[in-house]
């Protein structure tokens, strides 16, 4: 199928529900391009969060991205506009590689997202800079910052996402 019977496809299927988007995604999954065709969507206002939404059901139910279709995720970070997509991408950093030149845009793409109007986006934004700081421990710093800063935050959801990043962080980051 060529990308124009996906984007028709996309634009008819971009408002359902999530059972919708589930059968949309079922057409498609064996599509070699998925991981591409979702990506070309992301700053497209009225499909990005679904194409986005496509983008984090792949990666749940399959998990293996390769290493340039994690990176073309992660390169499209700067593009993003709906908070639904911003919050899909950011839920997908724990399972992501982050390579070394691609670090300081996902960082500041996280500190954005802390800061955001979005309680859940907010939320994410934090466990995103922990993501980081896993693979990247000069972010580590940053990451204990983020979570201080994220206790104080007026979203019950914001701070019990801090709680469960908590339970999840290495203990020599403890006693930094």
């Amino acid at each position: 199928m060529c990308q124009t019977e996906f984007e028709k496809d996309l634009v008819q299927n971009a408002n359902q529900n999530t059972k919708g988007l589930e059968n949309f995604y079922h057409r498609w999954e064996e599509d070699a391009e998925l991981v591409q065709r979702c990506v070309a969507f992301v700053g497209k206002p009225n499909l990005e969060a679904a194409a986005t939404w496509l983008l984090k059901h792949f990666l749940e139910s399959r998990r293996d991205l390769d290493e340039s279709q994690q990176r073309l995720i992660l390169s499209c970070l700067n593009k993003v506009e709906s908070w639904q997509g911003r919050l899909h991408l950011l839920q997908m950093l724990n399972e992501l590689l982050i390579p070394e030149d691609l670090q300081e845009s996902v960082a500041k793409f996280c500190k954005q997202s802390t800061s955001d109007d979005n309680k859940f986006v907010r939320a994410w934004g934090y466990s995103g800079i922990v993501s980081l700081a896993k693979q990247w421990d000069c972010y580590v710093p940053l990451a204990i910052e983020a979570i201080t800063n994220g206790e104080n935050d007026e979203a019950p959801s914001a701070r019990a996402r801090i709680r469960r990043i908590r339970q999840t962080i290495p203990e020599h980051w403890r006693t930094r």
